[in-house]
């Protein structure tokens, strides 16, 4: 391991490990450009944040955020939601989301400003080294301190992780990981809109 990546490392570490049971969320998703997130996300937040609180069938008071469809570049797709019971009842404008079981590698930001960097340093510095790859749908979550109006309280990043079956990620030729073949984006469980 080269010595920029152990530094790297060294900047961004997991706090915790452990599994998520299976989750079916219930939101808000909107499709936008990668360079349009620092402004589409926390719109679509405070769309969301009547919802909160009030969805049918809600368990819990954690939110959860879900970049999913990534296989265009340069757009995703993000699910602001919460977790139900079932689906049956959700108005059909809603977007939902089965998140299976999965083992996690967990980070806390610092802040939820800091949410874009602590994204980055997983997959540019802790991941290349860790010894796992992503294997799953990587997910935001957010706790009973959470103002979506605000963007404070507490938030966590949840990446489903497995042993590596490779000795590390290859760089392409602008020094930038490349996503796919990394697995970054792989395993994204699709939303369904209705």
């Amino acid at each position: 391991m080269n010595a920029s990546v152990d530094q790297g490392i060294r900047a961004v570490l997991p706090t915790r490990h452990a599994r998520n049971d299976r989750m079916l969320l219930a939101g808000l998703s909107d499709r936008f450009s990668v360079a349009d997130c620092a402004r589409a996300v926390p719109e679509l937040w405070r769309r969301f944040a009547a919802h909160m609180g009030r969805v049918v069938d809600q368990t819990g008071d954690a939110a959860y955020g879900v970049r999913y469809n990534t296989d265009r570049p340069g757009e995703m797709e993000y699910l602001c939601a919460v977790e139900v019971t079932e689906f049956s009842s959700i108005p059909r404008s809603f977007t939902l989301l089965c998140i299976p079981v999965q083992s996690c590698a967990i980070f806390r930001p610092a802040s939820i400003a800091a949410l874009p960097q602590t994204w980055a340093d997983i997959r540019d510095s802790w991941l290349p080294g860790s010894g796992y790859e992503p294997v799953g749908t990587q997910f935001e979550r957010y706790g009973p301190t959470f103002d979506p109006l605000t963007a404070n309280g507490d938030v966590e990043v949840w990446i489903p992780i497995a042993p590596s079956r490779r000795s590390g990620f290859r760089k392409d030729g602008l020094g930038v990981k490349n996503a796919r073949e990394a697995g970054w984006t792989s395993g994204w469980t699709a939303a369904t809109d209705r």
